[in-house]
């Protein structure tokens, strides 16, 4: 049986993921348990794996302000992008109104399903790893009180860059873009979520290692996703 994005199944599945996440926000405080204080020992950063030592020690504010702004870049695009494609389709006549709604519908839930299962995911390896973030090992005991600075695996902002990207490439490519175009944004995508990561490794929030898993993951996210939905999701008119 044919799969059907815009369905109820479809939206309910959207809800559940993005319920799933905003839950595991909620529990976040009775989950993690901020151990640095009573084990500062345990919490130093001889401990740290040698690549995640690359860019340990620094917090600089520009780098944070920046991973903030190419976040948001990313979910501007993953909106607009859709919007865009449709829109100019609809103008052209390629595609009555009714259609280019649909496929428009179509292609925000696809977003909006990549990016509440990464959120999902991360939230929930936040709770099961509670790993402390970077600034913690700098000052165990007067930074490490706070359960949200136990949530460093994996990086919130990378994951979602990387999915929000991807799965708009991949809305791109299933909907019949020129191969150039898709490229292109695959070349984008790559540049605001790199970016994403070193401003996240270099505001002191997230290791190395916490950045390239999200980037992972996200990409994947987004991937399955879209491969899910890949019998329904394709070129068409409605």
């Amino acid at each position: 049986m044919k799969r059907r994005i815009l369905s109820p199944a479809g939206i309910t599945l959207t809800v559940a993921l993005f319920a799933s996440w905003l839950t595991l926000v909620q529990l976040r405080e009775s989950l993690i348990t901020p151990w640095c204080p009573a084990a500062p020992a345990q919490c130093r950063a001889e401990q740290l794996w040698a690549i995640d030592r690359i860019g340990f020690g620094g917090e600089d504010w520009r780098w944070d302000h920046l991973s903030f702004i190419t976040q948001n870049l990313s979910g501007v695009i993953a909106i607009s992008g859709p919007i865009l494609l449709q829109s100019v389709r609809l103008a052209s006549g390629a595609l009555p109104a009714a259609g280019a709604a649909t496929l428009l519908a179509e292609d925000l839930l696809i977003v909006l399903q990549s990016v509440a299962l990464t959120g999902a995911l991360k939230e929930l390896t936040h709770d099961l790893t509670q790993r402390p973030r970077p600034f913690v090992y700098l000052d165990p005991v007067h930074r490490g009180d706070e359960p949200a600075h136990y949530t460093s695996f994996f990086s919130g902002h990378t994951s979602f860059a990387a999915s929000a990207l991807s799965a708009t490439v991949f809305m791109a490519a299933a909907r019949g873009l020129p191969l150039a175009i898709v490229n292109t944004g695959w070349i984008i995508s790559g540049i605001i979520t790199l970016l994403t990561a070193i401003g996240r490794i270099l505001a002191g929030r997230h290791f190395p290692t916490d950045v390239a898993t999200a980037s992972v993951v996200g990409f994947l996210c987004a991937w399955g996703v879209a491969k899910f939905w890949r019998k329904n999701y394709r070129v068409g008119s409605r």
